[in-house]
């Protein structure tokens, strides 16, 4: 199963990073890291720049783990951004999901 980490640009968004790559190798697993920039906002401290992404991609690259990085532009809920990467990342391993409604 991917690992799937949501990313901020400063300690705590790094120490998302370590444990990412903890568990990801733990598991011999592929890491996801997104990082949101809400729409409805003129200035978000979230967003990270693309060289801070580019490093973090290249950092996690060198630690031996397959990572892909997804910067999110749209939306206000980073919550519902996590849930949608989430989901692409199962379509992109497993194929179509379904769901059931009751």
């Amino acid at each position: 199963m991917t690992v799937l980490v949501g990313y901020i640009p400063n300690p705590l968004g790094e120490a998302t990073i370590r444990a990412g790559v903890e568990e990801a190798r733990r598991r011999a697993e592929p890491l996801v890291v997104v990082n949101m920039s809400r729409d409805d906002v003129l200035v978000d401290a979230h967003r990270a720049a693309s060289d801070d992404l580019a490093r973090v991609e290249r950092d996690v690259a060198e630690l031996g783990v397959e990572v892909e990085v997804v910067r999110i532009e749209q939306g206000s809920d980073p919550a519902t951004a996590i849930v949608e990467a989430a989901a692409e990342a199962m379509r992109k391993k497993y194929g179509p999901i379904y769901v059931k409604n009751r």
